[in-house]
């Protein structure tokens, strides 16, 4: 239901050259003064069709849902759609309230809209003042190549812009082509070495050896949860680390906004969480960067660079660190797929969904992941039908419980016996006393 808002000013009716008119409120059009036409003849009985006309006006302005196009209210909606249809540029302005009639408005979402104007802004410049058309579409994007990073982005950007306005365009195939820059994923091996060089500290120091710590203490948890970096400012530490699984809880409101929203994440593998006790929390690091979260993956980077400079001199050491922060994240679905875990709640714990997860992760699957994840699975097997063979049939369960029922049978005969024994001697004391 319409919630009514101000008012924006009254609209009227008015005559010019002998036909019936409705004045809009200036406050409408920046101060300018816009009429619409009804083309009827000033008579009594057109006073009232335009009345009627009025009401239903004045009602879309005060409920803030007047057309601005004016072809809600014309007789003939195509032609002055014809002279009101907005331009390119008139577009992008209106784009924001678009963007953000149902998405929040916070720090990461106004993140990516400020990407995506960038975008429109740059590649629609030479045609501010068209019409949004498949022509002009097709020769924007035509200014890059096919197959690049570029395209990709820019596909991208003019596929949610054009949703937003209910504009169609075939995008089918046009990101086909482009690879992804291949990534060398650590192994679990190395991950844990850089956790011991990356607190490794030149100064001695008691600030310098606990910033140190902090800085392990985040890279494990990137490693151990698959976050994305700004995400450890969401931590909820009220609600994470806790026994027996350790997950923990995400909450937006702590970073204004996180990319896919609260969630819950447990850890994989769960013994890097007792071997590392990450659950006594060092976050000085991100206590210190809490004003610069979006700047946080380039400290971290350049944290994991430096490291691997001060190793430099040793080969298999300056390898251990040679990765980005993100790749922990892509490490970690990979584990995840080797562990035996579902991936429907792999992706859920990750925060998108399975076909994101799949498109994404598929292409860093090695040689010997599918043959981790038959063994992980076949050892699950044993393990069931182990189990499954160490249960007793139902016949020897019943052998077994018909044996102990004789058993207490006998039993209770021996305590009956026992108390006859005892009264027995107790009757002989009495007759000696």
């Amino acid at each position: 239901m319409s919630t009514r808002k101000a008012s924006k000013g009254q609209a009227s009716i008015t005559c010019n050259n002998g036909y019936l008119r409705i004045s809009l409120p200036r406050i409408l059009n920046e101060g300018n003064q816009k009429y619409i036409s009804l083309k009827l003849k000033d008579t009594p009985d057109n006073r009232a069709k335009a009345q009627l006309k009025l009401k239903i006006i004045q009602r879309d302005i005060d409920y803030d849902e007047f057309d601005n196009t004016l072809a809600r209210y014309s007789s003939n909606p195509s032609k002055i759609l014809a002279k009101q249809e907005p331009t390119i540029k008139d577009l992008i302005d209106g784009f924001k309230e678009k963007y953000f009639f149902k998405k929040p408005e916070n720090r990461q979402t106004l993140k990516t809209f400020k990407r995506h104007t960038y975008a429109l802004n740059r590649f629609f410049l030479n045609y501010y003042n068209l019409n949004l058309s498949e022509q002009v579409i097709t020769q924007v994007i035509q200014q890059t190549d096919a197959g690049s990073a570029n395209r990709c982005d820019l596909i991208n950007t003019l596929s949610t812009f054009c949703n937003h306005f209910k504009f169609k365009y075939d995008f089918t195939g046009l990101t086909n082509g482009y690879k992804p820059k291949d990534r060398n994923l650590p192994e679990d091996e190395a991950i844990e070495c850089a956790y011991k060089l990356i607190q490794n500290n030149k100064h001695k120091t008691e600030i310098s050896i606990k910033r140190a710590e902090s800085w392990g203490w985040i890279l494990m948890v990137l490693a151990t949860y698959g976050l994305r970096p700004h995400e450890l400012f969401a931590i909820n530490y009220d609600k994470s680390f806790k026994e027996p699984y350790y997950e923990i809880e995400l909450n937006g409101t702590k970073t204004d906004g996180i990319k896919t929203g609260d969630r819950k994440v447990y850890p994989v593998p769960l013994e890097w969480v007792e071997r590392y006790q990450l659950y006594n929390i060092k976050n000085q690091v991100l206590l210190e960067n809490r004003k610069e979260i979006t700047k946080f993956s380039i400290s971290l980077g350049r944290r994991i660079r430096d490291k691997k400079n001060d190793f430099k001199d040793d080969e298999d050491l300056a390898q251990c660190l040679d990765f980005q922060a993100y790749d922990l994240r892509h490490r970690y679905a990979i584990r995840g797929h080797e562990l035996g875990y579902d991936v429907e709640s792999m992706s859920r714990w990750m925060g998108h969904s399975v076909t994101i997860h799949v498109s994404n992760y598929h292409k860093y699957l090695k040689d010997d992941t599918d043959r981790k994840v038959f063994e992980a699975a076949l050892h699950r097997s044993q393990e069931l039908e182990r189990f499954n063979n160490d249960l007793p049939s139902y016949e020897e369960l019943e052998a077994e419980l018909k044996l102990a029922q004789e058993k207490i049978k006998l039993l209770e005969e021996e305590i009956i016996m026992l108390k006859q024994l005892s009264n027995y001697s107790r009757l002989q004391v009495y007759e000696v006393q």
